[in-house]
């Protein structure tokens, strides 16, 4: 009998130690809220102070709730102002015959829009003719221009511009002499100006260089031509003799032309000094000049002209 009391007795303790520790867990968490909300507490009263502070530093600014009642008020006043606008215009309608404006502006402008497309087509068409009718015309005008009198293809405009100038269309304008009692002409307004530079400019303005002096040119006398003695002609070991050539007969159809004629020409005469002395030239003669003797050169023999003339040269050779 004693042994289940015993239990009994452990399994009320044990009940009772639970209820203790949810007690204990209980008063544990309600401690922590009540914290909590003193914290929040206390941070608004700390933030009512503060705008208080600021509301008392601002002075004469209106509050939040002033400025919420304004716009309130500003708000009512904008919908009272519309629904009187609206009832006017219904009202104002019913007077008059109700009709539908959104489709007889629809309808209207369908009948527009056909009526534009026509009249664009026909803009068209007197375009087109009208650029037809221009280019005919300027060819027109270029054919009669062409052919007409004075024209390109006129025969008597060619052979008159061929022999004389056409007469001017107008005649020039008569102009008067100018009269001796007209006032002289006055100077023109136009006047060149000479911008002046700043003296800081000046300043600036760096001196320029000296121009370079060119050397003087030695300038020499002309040096007198002397001839050299050692291209001295040597006179020829044998004198050349010149052969007058033979003409033979006359032929068949007479003397040749002067062409033909085979004669030698005669020989110009040796140059002779004028007496006028250059001053490139010696005075005094070279010793081998003066006694190397003229060459005589001999001149082939043609032969006959034969009976039809002379022959080609390709014949001879």
């Amino acid at each position: 009998m004693i042994q289940p009391d015993q239990v009994l007795h452990q399994e009320k303790g044990a009940s009772m130690e639970e209820n203790w520790t949810e007690k204990r867990r209980w008063e544990e968490r309600d401690y922590k809220m009540q914290e909590m909300v003193s914290r929040l507490l206390d941070e608004r009263a700390a933030a009512r102070q503060r705008e208080e502070e600021q509301r008392q530093a601002g002075g004469g600014k209106a509050g939040i709730e002033e400025v919420m009642g304004l716009l309130n008020t500003l708000s009512n006043d904008s919908t009272r102002q519309h629904e009187e606008t609206i009832n006017a215009v219904r009202a104002t309608a019913n007077e008059q015959v109700p009709y539908n404006i959104q489709g007889y502006l629809d309808e209207f402008s369908k009948a527009l829009a056909t009526e534009v497309r026509m009249l664009l087509g026909e803009v068209g068409k007197l375009h087109e003719e009208r650029l037809s009718i221009q280019h005919e015309l300027g060819s027109l005008m270029m054919m009669k221009s062409k052919y007409g009198p004075g024209g390109e293809f006129d025969p008597e405009s060619k052979s008159r511009m061929r022999f004389s100038a056409p007469p001017p269309r107008f005649p020039p304008p008569h102009i008067p002499p100018p009269s001796e009692d007209m006032p002289p002409l006055g100077r023109p307004s136009w006047r060149t100006v000479q911008q002046r530079s700043s003296r800081r400019s000046r300043k600036k303005q760096e001196a320029p260089p000296p121009e370079s002096v060119p050397e003087p040119r030695q300038v020499h006398s002309w040096v007198t031509w002397q001839p050299n003695p050692a291209l001295s002609p040597t006179p020829p070991s044998v004198e050349p003799t010149q052969l007058p050539p033979d003409r033979g007969s006359p032929g068949l159809f007479g003397h040749t032309n002067r062409r033909d004629d085979s004669s030698p020409e005669p020989v110009p005469a040796p140059r002779r000094d004028s007496g006028i002395t250059w001053p490139w030239k010696s005075p005094t003669p070279s010793p081998s000049e003066s006694s190397s003797p003229e060459p005589i050169l001999p001149v082939p023999d043609r032969g006959s002209p034969g009976l039809f003339g002379p022959r080609s040269p390709r014949e001879s050779d």
